[in-house]
């Protein structure tokens, strides 16, 4: 199989990458820089998302011609504060961005085995008791309205056989994902739980993330997926990490805080989202880091 993949030198895509090559894939990485040293089984086009439609090299090039697709695509929403240029920077990335690649696939490829395009887990109520699985109702506000423009883009891709809206939920991993600010912080020391404790995290590890998106483009699944191993407490969460790292737990960081840091954006840390993986859990899924404590002590190895 023969994979083009948007975002392919980010975190995700890197680890997404390695494990296709692994299993004798080909695979094409959409990418704004040109730097790239292309090998027997990578092939690197160049190309600004958001300057126009992908290019015909992206889908049919010297490994030949695409069959599945990738959508990584988007710029990091905990990059910045969440004001108007940076929402607008969030929201181009991911709509507009996915726009040229669907306009891509319809103009230079005649079927599409399967699309699988990011989403996540934002496009679902925040704060509310019950689990929330794919037949949940969306939510509203900024990330619940950009998560379903997102998808209902990616949904105009009409050569594709199969098309997933995979929702992701908190990304963990040495190297990146939602730990990159926070493992300083606790290597010194600094840790402790924010506000409450009480909020809930849906969370994956990158490693299984990559796996989730290889075991998609191998067996007959369409419609929304939550990627996501386990719900826990912010209080747990972050006492995981803590004795991962044999780091003490005591200072509490106050909500308000967080908020004149952030604005807006201290939403991704402060709600609650109790996601189950349902999907995955139905068809058989196997986590490899089914737990914090698991995680953790990969992040701090």
């Amino acid at each position: 199989m023969h994979v083009l993949i948007t975002g392919g030198t980010g975190f995700v895509g890197t680890k997404t990458t390695q494990l296709l090559l692994s299993h004798g894939y080909k695979v094409t990485i959409a990418t704004r820089q040109s730097n790239y040293q292309a090998t027997e089984n990578i092939h690197y086009v160049s190309h600004d998302p958001l300057s126009g439609p992908f290019p015909a090299e992206a889908f049919n090039n010297r490994l030949g011609k695409v069959t599945a697709v990738i959508n990584l695509m988007g710029e990091n929403i905990g990059a910045g504060r969440w004001s108007d240029k940076q929402k607008k920077k969030i929201t181009e990335s991911r709509l507009l961005g996915t726009q040229n690649l669907v306009t891509g696939i319809e103009n230079h490829l005649d079927a599409l085995d399967v699309f699988i395009s990011a989403s996540a887990i934002g496009i679902y109520p925040a704060n509310r008791s019950e689990e929330l699985d794919e037949s949940t109702t969306p939510g509203k506000g900024f990330l619940p309205d950009l998560c379903r423009q997102w998808e209902e883009v990616a949904n105009g891709c009409s050569k594709a056989k199969r098309l997933i809206n995979l929702r992701i939920g908190v990304v963990l991993g040495k190297g990146g994902g939602a730990l990159a600010k926070l493992l300083p912080i606790y290597k010194l020391g600094g840790g402790g739980p924010i506000g409450s404790g009480k909020a809930i995290m849906s969370w994956v590890h990158v490693q299984d993330l990559a796996r989730i998106l290889h075991w998609l483009l191998e067996n007959n699944i369409t419609g929304p997926v939550n990627a996501v191993a386990q719900q826990d407490s912010n209080y747990q969460f972050g006492k995981e990490l803590a004795r991962a790292l044999h780091r003490p737990y005591v200072f509490p960081v106050p909500p308000f805080m967080l908020k004149l840091l952030f604005g807006e954006m201290a939403s991704i840390i402060l709600d609650s989202q109790n996601v189950i993986a349902t999907v995955l859990k139905n068809n058989q899924f196997v986590f490899h880091y089914p737990t914090l404590e698991k995680a953790m002590q990969e992040v701090a190895s």
